[in-house]
């Protein structure tokens, strides 16, 4: 920790605490997305990293509905990958794979980064949590299951890396 004097402020004593390099990375990485996203859009996100997925699906649809563009295609994919997880969630298995490949569809087309996240990570661990029902060819399987440690969450995309 670094102590300075600083004339020019009413409190004289500045404090600079020396972080490391990674904390400065994660600092930036969360700044994307805050500072240059619709607060929805920060929303939407939140609440898929805390598998919070119908609140993730209403926050984003509002969105989705004011918004044009290839933008709209995005968070259409995003919509769905939520649902998707909802549905799986649920047990309703025919319901979590339509809308898992619809959602991969649209995701897609979107390359490795878009809108802060790094997507084409995303699209891997989205794939391997639905893995086992992609895989099954019961119509009514039961012997499969989401598995908590195989959710998928999203990653931020680090400041020097944006597309």
């Amino acid at each position: 920790m670094i102590v300075e004097r600083d004339a020019r402020r009413r409190h004289p004593l500045k404090i600079a605490i020396n972080w490391p390099p990674c904390i400065d990375r994660l600092k930036r990485r969360v700044q994307i997305v805050t500072e240059e996203f619709p607060e929805q859009y920060r929303e939407g996100l939140r609440l898929f990293n805390d598998e919070e997925f119908f609140e993730c699906h209403e926050v984003l649809e509002e969105l989705w509905s004011e918004t044009v563009g290839a933008d709209r295609k995005f968070l259409q994919g995003l919509i769905q990958a939520a649902v998707a997880l909802f549905h799986f969630g649920n047990e309703n298995f025919g319901g979590a794979k339509k809308l898992y490949l619809s959602a991969h569809k649209n995701l897609d087309l979107f390359g490795d980064e878009f809108m802060g996240i790094q997507l084409s990570l995303f699209l891997l661990d989205f794939r391997q949590c639905f893995q086992e029902l992609l895989d099954n060819t019961e119509a009514y399987p039961t012997t499969v299951g989401i598995r908590d440690e195989l959710v998928p969450k999203i990653r931020y995309v680090s400041e020097g890396q944006r597309s």
